[in-house]
């Protein structure tokens, strides 16, 4: 016992005298390169600086070591830039050591800026425009189900504001990657918006609920479809025989079951079949995304001109 308050008594001697070292030590006059924050100000209303800036400027203070070590830690303590309500100016930051802007009640003086950059400062007006929502998600289903309809986002929508001259480049907002394996029935997620990854855009993270519709994969054949030909002469009358065709189509099971038949026809472009001189004509199948098809019948078409023989 009296052996482990000999320690303590020791440990804590070691501690004070430590202390009234560093007390000491900290009293001393010094110079010390410290990088404080660059901050742009009196802008033009509703600008703001587009140009890539250093997030800090070095600069030698001299005062004592307690006033530094609160200049890099605790004070606040900026370099500031004027912009005079231009909107495109260049400064060399060594020449303006009186930018350098100290609480009035710190000792410490600011000597010098060791770097000599030019910066290039430009402004635009900034806007705030509405911009979709996609989700970055890949679904794998389960054998026998098939995703319908794509993703949908709550909400569908966010504000980003940027600089005016970026107001057509930003076209939408994505979430973060995620992905779903083996999935047989509908899913609800929470994702996150990605950041933009473009400087001078600014986009509120929030969260973002997205539904899938996940519907059992189903197939049925449809008959009797039209066939429309298009770009036609005024001067040709022609027709395609035969004037229907049958397809068998896949999709969800639902989506199949209120799939309308006017969404699915064929597509015959005259013009391209005489250009290329095609002996038979191509058909292009019109259908909504959600599904696929396969055993167009028949397999062959003919364009036959009503005041002439059959084309060839």
């Amino acid at each position: 016992m009296k052996l482990f308050t000999s320690y303590r008594i020791f440990f804590f001697s070691l501690f004070i005298a430590f202390f009234l070292w560093f007390y000491v030590r900290m009293s001393s006059t010094y110079q010390r390169v410290i990088s404080i924050p660059l901050q742009v100000v009196n802008l033009q209303e509703e600008h703001a600086v587009v140009s890539e800036l250093p997030a800090k400027i070095p600069v030698l203070f001299e005062g004592s070591g307690r006033t530094l070590l609160g200049l890099e830690y605790v004070y606040d303590v900026k370099y500031v830039i004027d912009a005079e309500q231009k909107d495109d100016f260049t400064i060399i930051t060594s020449k303006y050591i009186e930018n350098v802007k100290l609480p009035g009640t710190v000792e410490a003086i600011a000597h010098a800026i060791p770097s000599r950059d030019t910066l290039h400062i430009i402004s635009k007006k900034w806007i705030t425009k509405q911009i979709p929502v996609i989700a970055d998600i890949e679904v794998s289903c389960a054998p026998g189900f098939v995703m319908v309809g794509g993703f949908r986002t709550i909400p569908d929508s966010v504000d980003v504001h940027c600089p005016v001259t970026l107001r057509d480049s930003i076209l939408f907002a994505t979430t973060t990657k995620m992905q779903l394996t083996n999935v047989s029935a509908d899913k609800e997620v929470d994702v996150e918006l990605a950041d933009m990854l473009r400087p001078n855009v600014q986009i509120k993270k929030t969260d973002v609920h997205v539904l899938i519709d996940i519907q059992p994969l189903g197939e049925t054949v449809m008959e009797n479809l039209p066939i429309k030909l298009i770009n036609v002469p005024e001067d040709v009358n022609v027709i395609v025989q035969p004037s229907t065709f049958s397809i068998k189509v896949r999709g969800g099971v639902d989506f199949l079951s209120s799939l309308r038949r006017d969404s699915v026809y064929a597509v015959i472009d005259y013009s391209m079949e005489q250009r290329f001189g095609n002996t038979q004509p191509r058909l292009t199948i019109i259908a909504p995304r959600d599904m696929s098809w396969s055993q167009i019948a028949p397999s062959r078409f003919n364009l036959v001109r009503l005041d002439a023989e059959k084309l060839p």
